[in-house]
Formats: C-alpha cells, sequence, structure tokens
C-alpha cells in the first residue's frame, strides 16, 4: 500500500482490497450499532429494515456519481458539495475505488435558525471499475463541488497501436448488359 498526498486529497493506492473491505467492514459496524440503538427505542419487532436504512442515512452520506469510459480512459464524476480537499482520502485497487471524507456542517455565526437540513456525516461511496486500471495514472481534481477522478484502463497506454489501414480503391463497377 502506498500513499501520495494531491493538492486535492489523499489518494491511496493499495496492492489488494484488504483496506478498502477494512473500511467498508468499519462502516457497516457504525451503521449496525446505530440500527441496535434505534431499534431499543422503539417497543415492538418487525422493523429491522426501516432500522437500517435509518442508521445509514446518519452514518453516512453516499453521493451521486458517473463511471464513463473514453478510450483508455476510467472517468469517475461525483458530486462533493461541502467537502474539504485536505480531509478527502482517495483509496483504490486496481478494481475498485473507495471515496470517503467528513462532511462537517456549522451554523452561521450569530444567527436564529429557522430551518437545517444539513448535518454532519461521512461521506462514503465505493465503486468497481469494469475492467483493472493502472493505479500510477490515477489523478482526482475537486472543483465547483464536483470530484473527478480518472485512470487509463490496464494497458491500455502501452498498448501497441495498429498501423493506419490503407484503402485501396475498389475497382469501378461494369455496367450490366441487358440480355
Amino acid at each position: 500500500m502506498s500513499k501520495r498526498q494531491q493538492g486535492n486529497g489523499n489518494i491511496v493506492l493499495c496492492d489488494d482490497e484488504q483496506p478498502i473491505v477494512s473500511e467498508m467492514d468499519d462502516v457497516q459496524a457504525k451503521i449496525r450499532q446505530r440500527a441496535f440503538e434505534i431499534s431499543l427505542n422503539r417497543n415492538h419487532a418487525g422493523r429491522e429494515i426501516n432500522d437500517w436504512l435509518a442508521a445509514e442515512a446518519e452514518v453516512i452520506v453516499s453521493p451521486p456519481a458517473e463511471l464513463a469510459q473514453k478510450g483508455d480512459e476510467f472517468i469517475v464524476r461525483m458530486a462533493a458539495s461541502g467537502i474539504d480537499a485536505n480531509g478527502l482520502t482517495i483509496m483504490a485497487t486496481r478494481n475498485q475505488l473507495l471515496v470517503k471524507s467528513e462532511f462537517r456542517h456549522v451554523h452561521e455565526p450569530d444567527a436564529e435558525i429557522h430551518s437545517c437540513d444539513f448535518r454532519s456525516s461521512m461521506v462514503f461511496r465505493a465503486l468497481r471499475f469494469p475492467e483493472p486500471i493502472d493505479l500510477k495514472s490515477l489523478k482526482s481534481e475537486l472543483q465547483d463541488g464536483l470530484l473527478r477522478i480518472s485512470a487509463r484502463r490496464e494497458g491500455g497506454a502501452e498498448a501497441v497501436k495498429p498501423r493506419p489501414v490503407r484503402k485501396i480503391a475498389a475497382p469501378a463497377a461494369k455496367p450490366r448488359k441487358k440480355g
């Protein structure tokens, strides 16, 4: 596992998926604990799925994302409004990507709050690539509330480019004789 700092967050390159699996297990444990706490506050059974979904909504935010391919490059775009680039962590293996950050909301100082839908939570989103990526080519950019992560398809840059096909003009068709 190697780690590098970019202007747009920490990128952690992983040899295998264990670090990502560990992060996912930790989040699952937090959700499980919160779901259990929610279930203790109600006095009847049969709402376990609702408890889980409520706990998940309290513990994490999973922002909308897009995974696209342009030639040999995979491009991930993800909503990241309000995320501080210094607190952003991107973990990647050849096959998977995990984006993690804390979103902290602080009310307007010296203001009377009438309504607030914001909440502090963990931004947490995992994606699988359709093909392995070249980890050395991974780049990220956080700009205008949008996180853009790009990486070349493994072997894409080193692949031998096919020679241009030389077109040979086909012989002109001869008119048919009516017989």
